[in-house]
This record gives C-alpha cells, sequence and structure tokens, in this order.
C-alpha cells in the first residue's frame, strides 16, 4: 500500500507543556534548527497534508495548518483526538514532534503494513510505541468516549481497539536512537552526542582521484543518503562517478543508518562492470 492508492493525512502532536525541557520542546534548536522541522521534512518526503496539533501559534511560522487541542491539559490522548476530529480522511499517521531521528523510510514501512485494524503501531523490545503510528478515523468516537472515561494512558487507549502490532526491534530500519524522545534537557544533550557520532570513510580507485585522499573521519551524518549529500556538495565531480557503497564491508542498496565508527566503503565500478 502506498500514499497513492490509501490517501493518508499526517499529523504532528506538538501541544505538550514541555514542562521537564523548561521550553517548547518542538520549537527548541536542535542541531541548528527547530526539533520539529527534523520531524517535518522526513514526512513531507512521504505525505501531501500535514497539520500541526498545537496550543502555541508560534508553530504557524512553519507554512502548516495549526489546530489547537479540542480537549487541553489531557496529554498526547487530546492531540490524536483533535486530529482525529479535524481529519477528513480514513488513515492518519500520528507522530510527536519530540522525535528527531525519525526516517522517511521508517515512515513508509509503517504505511506498507497498514491493512483493516483500526490502530497499526510498533513494538520496539515489548514496547508499544503509541505517537508514531497510524490511526483510522474510525477510532474517534470511541477515543472520545475514553477520555471521557478518564482513560486517558495512551497504552491502555489503543489496547480499546483492533490493533496490528510490528515488532521491529531487529528490523535495521530502526536503529537504536529511532524511538527516542526528547523530554529532559539530560535527553537533549544525550541526543545531540548523537549528532556527533564519527564514522570511517575508505575511498577506492578513482573515487580516491576525485576526493584527493584514500581516507577520513566524518561527524554529524546519520545514514548514507545523508552520507551521498554531503560528498556530492563535498567533491561535484563524485555526482557524476558511478560508484558503491558498503558499510562495514557489505554493499548496501537502500538507506543505511549509521552507528559509531562504522567503516564506509566508496567502491568505483568493477572492471568491466
Amino acid at each position: 500500500m502506498d500514499t497513492q492508492t490509501k490517501p493518508m493525512n499526517a499529523y504532528i502532536l506538538a501541544g505538550g507543556k514541555s514542562s521537564r525541557m523548561g521550553t517548547d520542546k518542538g520549537l527548541t534548536l536542535f542541531e541548528g534548527k527547530a526539533m520539529i522541522l527534523h520531524v517535518i521534512e522526513q514526512l513531507q518526503a512521504v505525505f501531501n497534508k500535514l497539520v500541526i496539533v498545537s496550543n502555541n501559534p508560534e508553530y504557524e511560522k512553519f507554512g502548516l495548518e495549526v489546530i489547537p487541542d479540542l480537549i487541553k491539559d489531557i496529554g498526547p490522548a487530546g492531540g490524536i483526538y483533535t486530529a482525529l476530529k479535524h481529519s477528513k480522511s480514513k488513515l492518519n499517521f500520528m507522530v510527536s514532534c519530540d522525535m528527531p531521528f525519525i526516517t522517511k523510510e521508517a515512515i513508509e514501512f509503517t504505511v506498507k503494513n497498514v491493512d483493516k485494524n483500526q490502530i497499526v503501531l510498533l513494538e520496539n523490545q515489548g514496547k508499544l510505541e503509541p505517537l508514531f503510528g497510524i490511526y483510522s478515523k474510525d477510532c474517534e468516537a470511541v477515543w472520545l468516549e475514553l477520555i471521557h472515561q478518564n482513560t486517558v494512558k495512551l497504552q491502555k487507549m489503543v489496547a480499546c481497539f483492533e490493533l496490528k502490532i510490528i515488532p521491529v526491534e531487529n528490523n535495521e530500519i530502526f536503529n537504536a536512537s529511532f524511538f527516542k524522545n526528547i523530554n529532559t534537557k539530560e535527553d537533549f544533550d544525550n541526543a545531540s552526542n548523537k549528532f556527533k557520532m564519527e564514522i570511517n570513510i575508505l575511498a577506492f580507485g578513482q573515487i580516491t582521484d576525485i576526493t584527493g585522499k584514500s581516507a577520513w573521519k566524518m561527524t554529524g551524518i546519520k545514514d548514507t543518503d545523508e552520507l551521498v549529500k554531503n560528498l556530492h556538495e563535498q567533491f561535484p565531480a563524485l555526482s557524476r562517478t558511478r560508484y558503491s557503497i558498503a558499510v562495514n564491508k557489505k554493499l548496501v542498496q537502500e538507506n543505511k543508518v549509521f552507528t559509531e565508527n562504522d567503516t564506509i566503503a566508496l567502491l568505483p565500478p568493477f572492471s568491466g562492470g
């Protein structure tokens, strides 16, 4: 399934008070830009319609529709209800504004796993992740009823619906930091360190001629897509050259998320290839 055959809206939940951060999380600068922008950029690669659920009008500066919580002070349960009430689409992707490590590939993976269930969520190390998943418009009435019953903890709420759970612990699309929510200043500092991660680059053959070096280190590169973009900006001739990428001696064909001290080889075409 893709969003062409089953239209889907995306909602970013940014209505929290962020009391543990001391400031509005989504607007906090993270690696040079507002944290919510990391989320917006990945969602825009998949969905045509994005909406921010927030009581802070400052979010309007990102050029997206911003809608306030219809039921305030109950956390993300109110944000999800607001999104479901607002949406004209049967399927709706929900994500928190404080997940800067999400990727287009992870979103697409989740979207492809939609079927007739009312909610589709990922399970990471035995824990459901209700703030990165798909909710059907059909949930709206029962969701509101649960709120009226003072059931507002997401783990309890989602259990009341036809729920599809997708374990992803061993799925390489989802790295160790993917589900990290940034709720405190300590979380923020730890997440920032993720972007200081160092990787090793090795170049071979004509790639060495283009780059002028055969080995170097890079920091702040999270995956192969970002690496290619960075390399092509540094070495424009590389964008006009055929080459392959291997991560830790394994050729990769799709985007690959890096971990600390990975070794990435830039390989020219094999002889006769």
